[in-house]
Order: structure tokens, then C-alpha cells, then sequence
């Protein structure tokens, strides 16, 4: 927690994975219509702090976490979150689930899933 961002945690720009499979899905369509590579960033185009993470996470648990700090990696940059302006030009894409909120809900909603399938009673 000692970077030097607005709450010394590093800021990510986080993306729902079904988004992001949308992008894929779109980018092989368009790899196969123009038969021509390109660079894109896939993102939100904005970031979040993984305190601010870790915060929403607690509050979607409702249950009391405490949130342990480490030191930082080695080389870990600070800020990093994608200029989306080609991803949109070229897909002419808007994000589905851009909502951290929403995100973590379904997250939370899919390891629930998970702990009870492997859950042997």
C-alpha cells in the first residue's frame, strides 16, 4: 500500500470475463473477414484500486475480512489501464457488465457454484 496512487494500491483496469470473451469472439471474426492481424487492449478503459477491490469485496461477503498488506513486487507498475478508442473504432464494442459491483457479484455468485459442486455431503 505504498505506491503513489490515490490510495497506494496499485489500480487495474478489471474486466468481466464474459466481456472479454466477447472481444476474443469479435477479434476472430474479424481476423477471418479481413485476413489481417491488428493490436487491441482490451478493458474498460478505466481502473479500479485493489483496495477499492478488496473493500467491495467485504461488503458483498457481509462478513468482517481483514485485509492484509504486503510489500510490493518487484517492478510492479503502479497505474495500468487500457486506451480502448481502437477496440471501439474497430468493434464499435460496448462493455456489458461494466460495473465493478456487477462484477464481483458474479464472481462471488460463480465460486459459490463451484465450493458446492465440489462440496461432498
Amino acid at each position: 500500500n505504498k505506491h503513489k496512487t490515490r490510495d497506494g494500491t496499485c489500480i487495474r483496469d478489471f474486466i468481466h470475463v464474459s466481456d472479454l470473451a466477447l472481444i476474443h469472439v469479435k477479434t476472430l471474426e474479424t481476423l477471418n473477414k479481413k485476413k489481417k492481424s491488428f493490436l487491441i487492449n482490451c478493458g474498460y478503459g478505466k481502473g479500479t484500486s485493489v483496495l477499492e477491490i478488496a473493500n467491495l469485496f467485504k461488503t458483498h461477503i457481509n462478513k468482517l475480512t481483514k485485509i492484509n498488506f504486503l510489500k510490493a513486487r518487484k517492478g510492479e507498475i503502479p497505474i495500468s489501464y487500457s486506451n480502448i478508442d481502437r477496440m471501439r473504432k474497430i468493434f464499435k464494442w460496448k462493455a456489458k457488465y461494466n460495473n465493478i459491483h456487477l462484477i464481483l457479484k458474479n464472481v462471488l455468485k460463480w465460486e459459490k457454484k463451484l465450493i458446492l459442486k465440489n462440496t461432498k455431503i
